[in-house]
């Protein structure tokens, strides 16, 4: 195994929990690697074990090194070493999660860099594991893997579930979905969801704010106000709206550009909330306006985007986008009606995405009163409230004149 030698002025880095690398931080660095060669990082009375890929693209880190306290203590060069040390690490997440989540038979198994393995990530929905594999490190070892998650789940079918443009950056090949034609069956907090694998996204559904979906569903169920009209804005399949049906709202309109039509409506249907939801595919932003000047009104409005911003030169752009879409739910929620705010933009922090709300309060002559705050499910860790792990958001308000 060969060993990588950090300059100087970076190895300090490696005490602060830094686990990535450019090649700016290596000295004297090599060309002879193999894309996703495992390697050793000496440092002050350490050793850290990871893998490097000098043909990464798109300002991607080259080395990216098993976390300190995931690092085992003998590093050894051996193949053998490296599986065991790669079961061991799904093992330990794998057995997180089945303590965190003991109720659930739906959640994500094991989340990439903070679990100790940049690049690898597995989610579980019902009898189904999809494995998706975003650096050439773990695909050297993908159908070990994919064997060791089988061990682990003798009941399951593990399936690859890789995202090209996720590979690309490493030069990684490009392979066909596994998922069979057919549906992804599961439950999440006691809803049932069916989703075809053409319509699934990413790694198929968003686990992130299942904990902030059952937050407002257990705040409405204490909620005295009018629960008559509720919206569900970038709705997907339906998971927050279906959490407002349950908690006693009487009618939801779900609002997606993307065609979930069939599978919202058979959300509706499989989960006992039949003539009490409609879908309506349009662009978010232009429904808004069609309902303002239609002068309608919502008791409970709830909004979780897509991300505004990818990174933070677009930053700007992203506050200007809540602004506009805080500012236009506020003009259609009733007098003590509820918003519930949800972001997975990294770049905007929990206060400036509160401070959005705020100021379209104040342009629309309306207080908010803010009632909780949320952050990502048990299932998509963070080690610290610093950590880059640590961007989904939820917000809920009361929203009075």
């Amino acid at each position: 195994m060969k060993t990588i030698e950090l300059k100087k002025g970076v190895l300090s880095k490696l005490g602060r929990g830094v686990n990535s690398f450019y090649e700016k931080d290596i000295e004297k660095l090599s060309r002879s690697f193999t894309p996703g060669e495992w390697v050793s990082v000496q440092g002050e009375n350490i050793t850290r074990l990871g893998f490097i890929n000098t043909q990464t693209r798109d300002n991607q880190p080259i080395l990216n090194l098993i976390p300190a306290y995931l690092t085992p203590v003998q590093v050894e060069e051996s193949e053998s070493f490296i599986e065991n040390t790669i079961k061991n690490l799904i093992t330990r997440a794998v057995g997180k999660r089945k303590l965190l989540l003991a109720e659930e038979n739906s959640y994500r198994l094991f989340y990439g860099v903070e679990d100790g393995l940049f690049g690898l990530i597995a989610d579980k929905y019902g009898d189904k594991i999809l494995l998706q594999i975003n650096s050439a490190g773990i695909d050297r070892y993908r159908e070990f893997i994919k064997t060791a998650l089988s061990e682990i789940y003798p009941q399951s079918i593990v399936l690859f579930w890789d995202q090209s443009r996720y590979r690309q950056a490493e030069g990684l090949p490009c392979f066909e979905k596994e998922l069979e034609k057919g549906d992804l069956e599961f439950s999440e907090c006691g809803l049932n969801y069916s989703i075809p694998s053409n319509l699934a996204q990413k790694v198929g559904y968003y686990f992130d704010h299942r904990e902030n979906r059952q937050s407002l569903e257990n705040f409405l169920n204490k909620f005295g106000g009018p629960k008559k009209k509720g919206l569900d804005l970038f709705c997907y399949v339906g998971s927050w709206g279906l959490h407002l049906l349950r908690s006693g709202v009487l009618d939801v309109t779900f609002v997606d550009q993307g065609n979930f039509e069939s599978v919202v409506s058979g959300h509706i249907e499989q989960n006992e909330f039949s003539g009490r939801g409609r879908f309506v595919r349009s662009d978010v932003f232009n429904l808004l306006d069609e309902e303002i000047n239609r002068g309608e009104k919502y008791d409970i409005i709830a909004s979780d985007p897509p991300a505004f911003a990818k990174s933070q030169k677009d930053k700007k752009t992203a506050l200007r986008g809540y602004s506009k879409l805080h500012t236009k739910m506020m003009k259609l929620t009733q007098p003590n009606g509820i918003i519930s705010i949800g972001s997975c933009t990294s770049c905007v922090s929990l206060i400036e995405l509160d401070e959005t709300v705020q100021r379209a309060a104040t342009l629309e002559g309306k207080k908010v009163t803010l009632l909780d705050i949320g952050m990502q499910g048990f299932d998509h860790p963070v080690t610290s409230l610093s950590s880059k792990a640590n961007y989904i958001k939820h917000l809920i308000y009361f929203v009075e004149t």
